[in-house]
């Protein structure tokens, strides 16, 4: 559940599993089961954290404009900045961007 969060952006990838940004979370929910959410990078905290770590210790501030690519790596953007998460090694990195937030 995402309580009183605000949800900024959603996409689905091509099986139909569901992607949510939120004010400081990004989720993932399996289309077999919406209640089981998996947290991707965030802990609900606004803020920046994190940079070429695993994406579950990772802080984010408003995900917005999520996109998934052929290999299924994620990217959004956070504040300022345009973010990937490398499925295959679960890693976040800025890749265009920065300033404070």
């Amino acid at each position: 559940s995402f309580g009183t969060l605000n949800v900024y952006s959603l996409t689905f990838d091509p099986q139909g599993n569901l992607f949510v940004g939120l004010n400081g979370l990004l989720a993932f929910l399996n289309r077999a089961n919406f209640s089981n959410t998996i947290v991707i990078a965030g802990n609900r905290t606004n803020s920046f954290f994190g940079e070429n770590i695993n994406a579950s210790l990772s802080l984010v501030s408003f995900v917005r404009g999520i996109a998934l690519d052929s290999q299924q790596n994620i990217f959004f953007t956070d504040g300022n900045r345009i973010r990937r998460i490398n499925m295959a090694t679960n890693v976040i990195s800025t890749i265009a961007g920065g300033g404070s937030n």
